[in-house]
């Protein structure tokens, strides 16, 4: 059977004329439809499975200057339906018996080679319909023909029945990717009712993540456009850098079988759990993906750990859970809050346990106390590149087990299930404090408070204290609200320039928590009502998932495309003399609207797990107090001068800033700069070599391959968005 390659995924801009696709076998024709008196719209005609004319449905004009077009595709025959029309003709294709040309073989028994000509026969014919069909998606109404998929895969004879016999292996598993907003655009997809949904799940987590190329972070290549609310759309919508193709498995062996089958056919591989995915790494151009979502296999609790190979070597002799598939942590967390343990999860409810979070470290609201995600791995079944299925531990495969827990996603194997450690839960205390300046006049008062909590977090991790806050100037919505408003007071109602945060404390009182926090309450105090507003409450809770379900677990907003980058800070760095200055130039000029997150859970049980051997996370981690991270967006529509102008300011200014406050540490990967020329130091610190040779070992032919991850150096993409193996 012939083999096939993938070629760059690009469109032709057809004029007039005609054009030939020597692989496919067809010849097309492209001239001006006439104008249908009384007619303003455009008509298109779809192909049905026989390769006829089946129905007509109109588009929206392009413009009154364009002249209306028809379309019609044709097979089976040399001779077009219509004329004046955008016309695909077949070369060579079989002539359907008529009564002018009688079957030859009716009446008598036909030989063998008849027999084998008539089934080629058929194959070809069936080639050609499914071509039409093809075809006939692709055709676009301002002069425009569409071959993505066609010349992306090189459909041909042999080609169509591979694809379809990867179908039929993972039980009708293949899906072929649409964009989620192509419901708003002209075109097959266009249905007006879908569009308007769309509207209102756009920005939610669930509704991305269960479509096969929805993202938390989209890109620009089809944005929501509601037109039956009045928007049209800035651009075409097309697949940009998704994959073309998807994997919808439901087993590891449907795993196994897309990766031997990208294998054999050259093809670029992606791999997705839910698509929570700020660096781009689960897109890739022209791809097939392998979509693990749907992988549930059951979440089960083991009340004392016993390795599935015996291994002695975890040296955990507490509770589990293990997580068969791709399940997100409200599965999880609600299964621990109804046994009475705590799992280390996302602070983001909808986040994925097996995938990137995971393999890349992973924080969230416990990690100070517990560990990171990545540091709770006791085993993993791991598909690897050649498409076995291996377990990953202290015993077996260690070096790989190394690799996943904490040296990054997407580039050793495919992770379909691990057993994580579960602690006993604990009673919680938290803070909440904000504050703000009175008016613009204060900024150097507000600046002053920031670099003074900034101070204080080694000491207050030292103690327990760990969390998650923000702050910034002029943003787009409040970020400190003033509960105690009302009408006429002098102080606003709610501030957008502003600082807050929540930190816990596990196995305190409220009062505990505020007695360890006074020292910082009481530097704060000169500023409070004079040129700040300060509001400071304690909260306890009685145990983690009272917590968890009332100040974290909340699943924000998404669907915001922004540059943004991140620093780890040791006690160095935050008690440093040039610390007030870095967080000037970080946060920038008002206008710019930048937004910085302090991820403050360093320190504990994160900087102790640095002893662990099989631990693979960037020892950066393990001297870091605080996850800084920048960033900036833009407005919908905006031109790639404004972004690279925003990309640029993040990279050169603000994170070298970071940089040359905390020259010795790195960043969390997941939260990094996408277009960091440092990314191997600043991601993987001394472990990149390591990781590196475990990467050649695993994944010899480097099938697995995504945008900063171990091995992504060897590659880059040309403009055609084709990856090129570096010399």
């Amino acid at each position: 059977m012939a083999m096939f390659k993938p070629v760059p995924h690009r469109s032709h801009q057809m004029a007039p004329g005609s054009f030939n696709i020597k692989k496919l076998g067809l010849h097309v024709d492209v001239s001006p439809a006439p104008s249908v008196p009384g007619r303003r719209t455009p008509r298109a005609l779809i192909v049905n499975a026989d390769g006829r004319l089946e129905e007509e449905y109109n588009v929206p004009p392009t413009s009154e200057a364009n002249p209306e077009r028809r379309v019609s595709v044709t097979t089976g025959t040399s001779t077009p339906v219509r004329t004046n029309a955008v016309s695909v003709h077949s070369i060579g294709a079989v002539q359907q018996p008529t009564s002018a040309h009688p079957d030859p073989l009716i009446g008598r028994t036909p030989t063998t080679q008849e027999k084998n000509e008539r089934i080629r026969a058929r194959r070809r014919e069936a080639t050609l319909k499914r071509q039409a069909e093809l075809i006939s998606r692709y055709i676009w109404f301002e002069n425009k023909i569409f071959f993505d998929e066609l010349e992306l895969f090189g459909l041909n004879e042999d080609s169509v029945g591979e694809w379809n016999s990867l179908n039929d292996t993972i039980s009708g598993k293949l899906i072929k990717n649409v964009q989620p907003a192509a419901p708003c655009y002209p075109g097959p997809y266009r249905d007006e009712a879908k569009c308007e949904s769309l509207a209102s799940q756009w920005t939610n987590q669930d509704f991305q993540s269960s479509t096969p190329i929805g993202l938390s972070y989209p890109t620009d290549s089809c944005p929501l456009a509601n037109t039956t609310a009045g928007q049209q759309p800035a651009q075409n919508c097309t697949l940009g850098d998704q994959p073309v193709y998807t994997v919808n498995a439901t087993d590891a062996s449907h795993v196994t079988h897309g990766i031997r089958f990208a294998n054999r056919h050259h093809l670029r591989l992606v791999v997705r759990d839910t698509g929570h995915d700020l660096l781009r790494r689960s897109t890739g151009y022209g791809s097939l993906q392998i979509w693990i979502k749907y992988i549930r296999k059951g979440i089960s609790f083991e009340q004392t750990f016993t390795s599935s190979v015996r291994c002695s070597k975890s040296r955990w002799g507490g509770s589990t859970f293990q997580i068969g598939g791709g399940y997100v942590w409200s599965d999880v967390l609600a299964e621990a809050a109804s046994r009475g343990v705590i799992v280390v999860g996302g602070g983001t409810p909808s986040v994925g346990c097996l995938g990137g979070w995971m393999q890349g470290g992973g924080h969230g609201p416990a990690v100070h106390d517990f560990g990171l995600g990545a540091d709770q791995v006791l085993e993993a079944q791991v598909v690897l590149s050649d498409g076995r299925l291996v377990t990953a531990n202290p015993c077996q495969n260690s070096d790989l087990f190394f690799a996943i827990r904490g040296g990054g996603g997407g580039t050793y194997g495919v992770v379909v299930s691990t057993t994580i450690k579960a602690h006993p839960t604990d009673k919680v205390a938290a803070q909440q404090l904000s504050f703000a300046p009175l008016n613009s006049s204060y900024m150097s008062d507000f600046m002053r408070a920031v670099e003074l909590v900034h101070n204080a977090y080694p000491d207050l991790s030292d103690k327990g204290y760990s969390g998650y806050g923000s702050w910034g100037l002029r943003s787009p919505t409040p970020l400190v609200y003033n509960y105690n408003y009302t009408l006429g007071d002098e102080i606003e109602s709610n501030f957008t320039t502003g600082f807050t945060h929540t930190i816990e404390v596990f196995g305190k009182t409220a009062e505990e928590a505020q007695a360890i926090f006074a020292p910082v309450a009481s530097s704060l105090a000169p500023f409070s009502g004079k040129s700040l507003f300060i509001n400071t409450t304690y909260v306890a809770f009685p145990t983690y998932a009272a917590f968890y379900s009332a100040l974290s677990g909340i699943a924000s907003p998404i669907g915001q495309s922004a540059a943004l980058g991140s620093r780890l800070l040791d006690r160095k760095a935050l008690t440093s003399q040039k610390l007030g200055e870095t967080l000037q130039k970080v946060v920038g000029a008002p206008e710019q609207f930048t937004s910085v997150n302090i991820i403050f859970v360093g320190g504990g049980q994160v900087a102790r797990d640095g002893a662990d051997p099989y631990s693979g996370v960037n020892p950066a981690w393990r001297t870091a107090y605080v996850h800084n991270v920048v960033a900036r967006g833009w407005a919908p529509g905006a031109d790639e001068a404004t972004k690279n102008a925003v990309y640029s300011d993040i990279t050169n200014v603000k994170l070298q800033a970071l940089k040359e406050l905390a020259p010795d540490t790195g960043a969390y990967m997941n939260e990094g700069n996408r277009f960091d020329p440092d990314f191997l130091q600043d991601f993987y610190g001394e472990h990149a070599t390591k990781l590196s040779a475990i990467k050649r070992k695993f994944d010899p032919s480097a099938l697995f391959y995504c945008p900063t991850c171990i091995g992504s150096e060897r590659w880059q993409e040309d403009s055609t968005g084709r990856l090129c193996r570096v010399n």
